[in-house]
C-alpha cells in the first residue's frame, strides 16, 4: 500500500492496518521491518535511517523502542 505522503507499507493487514510481519519504507528513505500490532510497531524490529546513520535493532512497544536492543 502506498500512502499519499510517499510511505510504502508492505505486509499483512487487518482492517486496513499492518498486523503481523511487515515493512514500512518511509518517503524520506527510513525503513522499519518487524512486527506490527494494529498498525503500531511492537515486538522485534529493525529501524534504519540512511540519512542520519541511525540504526536500532531490538524490541518495540507502542510504536517506540522498548526493552533490549542495539543501536
Amino acid at each position: 500500500m502506498k500512502l499519499s505522503n510517499g510511505d510504502m507499507l508492505l505486509g499483512s493487514f487487518t482492517q486496513g492496518l499492518l498486523h503481523g510481519q511487515g515493512v514500512i519504507e518511509y518517503g524520506n528513505g527510513d525503513r522499519f521491518s518487524g512486527n506490527f500490532e494494529n498498525g503500531v510497531r511492537c515486538g522485534k524490529g529493525e529501524f534504519r535511517s540512511p540519512s542520519s546513520s541511525l540504526e536500532y535493532v531490538g524490541e518495540w512497544a507502542d510504536d517506540d523502542v522498548h526493552g533490549e536492543g542495539v543501536e
